[in-house]
């Protein structure tokens, strides 16, 4: 009986480890994508991404209606379709990294944020000046950025 008892409890702890190691798998190949849209997008507007690949925590209420318009309407400028950010509303996730470079006036962070649907494609894009008012802006938004 302790047998039996002590193969099953091997077979349970083999497929908890498989399981286990999976998932974690899955998430950082999610992850290293987000990331890797990310700096094409930075290619492309000439500016570039740390290289920590940390995301950043961006503070923003993305469930006031006033918010979520301004993020929709940078996307927009930046040219992302504007429909399907707002048939993801409630069901996306925004990554957010930071820039190499700074805003020119107040020497801020400037963020590039991503917003990424459940199947984990790029739906959208903004920029985020800290200090700012507004601060959400299109990704092509670049006049008051400055190298560091």
């Amino acid at each position: 009986m302790k047998k039996y008892i002590l193969i099953l409890f091997c077979i349970l702890s083999t497929v908890i480890l498989i399981i286990g190691c999976q998932t974690k798998e899955g998430t950082t190949t999610k992850y290293l994508n987000t990331f890797n849209e990310g700096q094409k997008i930075a290619k492309e507007n000439r500016y570039s991404l740390k290289k920590d690949k940390s995301e950043y925590d961006l503070e923003l209420d993305i469930k006031d209606d006033h918010v979520f318009s301004m993020i929709v309407s940078s996307c927009k400028e930046g040219g992302y379709d504007e429909n399907i950010i707002e048939k993801n509303k409630n069901n996306f996730k925004i990554s957010t990294y930071q820039l190499n470079e700074h805003s020119k006036f107040n020497d801020g962070i400037v963020t590039l944020s991503l917003i990424v649907s459940e199947n984990n494609s790029i739906i959208g894009a903004f920029l985020n000046y800290e200090g700012y008012t507004p601060s959400i802006t299109s990704v092509k938004f670049t006049e008051n950025l400055i190298k560091k």
